[in-house]
């Protein structure tokens, strides 16, 4: 079973920059071999707050949704 990322979880404060983030969550998984069709799951656990509340209601309303969407 693979292991989550060990990253700072993506907030939406402006405090870090998503696509610098979304580099390092990719390498991050790729370094731990994860499968592609699992970063979606594993986005949802790298997520704090408001950006997991986003998150889960964009799914909730695309639930045939992939990572890169």
């Amino acid at each position: 079973m693979p292991r989550i990322p060990n990253i700072t979880k993506f907030r939406v404060d402006f405090s870090q920059s998503f696509s610098q983030w979304a580099r390092q969550f990719e390498a991050n998984l790729n370094a731990i071999q994860v499968e592609n069709d699992s970063f979606r799951d594993m986005l949802l656990c790298c997520c704090e707050d408001a950006a997991f509340s986003s998150l889960i209601s964009f799914l909730n309303t695309n639930q045939d949704a992939i990572y890169l969407e």
